[in-house]
């Protein structure tokens, strides 16, 4: 009887392991400096995930190294076929079907000048792996930039580790940041590049180059694990305003969420 109970026990939590979503958490934390003729304080930005089987919800917040503060929440379902960039402080969204050109999202103003730019980079594997979080994860490096014309801006590089050893879907998170690179124009080769990075990445190390100083920054996941997902996470917050189109302020933001770049 003993036995049985112990049985019954174990199958009870595997079931509700496996029904429950996944949450991630991890520190973005960018470096301090005297730039741009002012003492810029070092920041710490929390990011956070919500996976379930055929969607995910980004979370950052406290994102305060830009002229702008903002905590922004990006929902990717492809149940609905659709992304939800949630803007929390101004209580404003955009709702996008996968479908629509992305384009067509952005205010024809700024559309124009966007196309003046396009990013590019490219990643190559180090030849090592590390344990992360019991996880066995391995090292790419990095380089990024944005180019106007044959002119390199918001340059950085990187190295990251990643692992496949996790508990949900992975390419979910990649497609969003995929979708949210197809604002800014990425050259194919950039996106292809990108590719090569097989899993969710733990650990980052990066140093971003600007006219006032180098800036050093690092990203580390703090918490994996199998929690049941808030009321709502995955859908449009009650109370919230719709907008048909981003802004040049929304994009600024929504670049900052892959490409932070403390510019004050």
């Amino acid at each position: 009887m003993k036995t049985i109970i112990i049985f019954f026990c174990v199958f009870i939590l595997i079931t509700m392991v496996a029904q429950a979503d996944v949450y991630v958490k991890g520190i973005l934390h960018v470096e301090g400096g005297y730039r741009w003729g002012q003492n810029v304080p070092e920041n710490n930005a929390i990011y956070e995930w919500w996976f379930s089987k055929d969607k995910v919800t980004f979370i950052v917040t406290g994102w305060r190294l830009h002229f702008l503060n903002t905590d922004r929440h990006l929902t990717f379902d492809t149940q609905k076929n659709r992304i939800i960039a949630v803007d929390l402080m101004k209580k404003t969204y955009v709702e996008i079907p996968l479908s629509m050109n992305t384009l067509s999202q952005i205010d024809s103003a700024i559309t124009k000048g966007l196309k003046q730019f396009q990013m590019s980079g490219t990643v190559k594997k180090a030849g090592k792996n590390h344990i992360i979080l019991l996880k066995k994860c391995e090292e790419y490096k990095v380089h990024e930039w944005i180019l106007a014309g044959d002119v390199r801006y918001y340059e950085r590089e990187r190295k990251v580790m990643a692992t496949t050893d996790v508990s949900f879907d992975w390419e979910l998170i990649n497609k969003l940041y995929e979708w949210i690179r197809s604002l800014f124009n990425p050259r194919e080769s950039y996106d292809n590049e990108l590719k090569k990075i097989r899993g969710f990445i733990l650990k980052e190390e990066g140093t971003i180059y600007e006219s006032a100083g180098d800036v050093s920054y690092n990203f580390n996941i703090e918490k994996i694990t199998h929690l049941e997902s808030p009321s709502g996470i995955y859908e449009i917050p009650n109370g919230f305003t719709r907008k048909n189109k981003f802004d040049g302020n929304d994009l600024l933001d929504i670049r900052d969420l892959l490409y932070p770049w403390p510019l004050q």
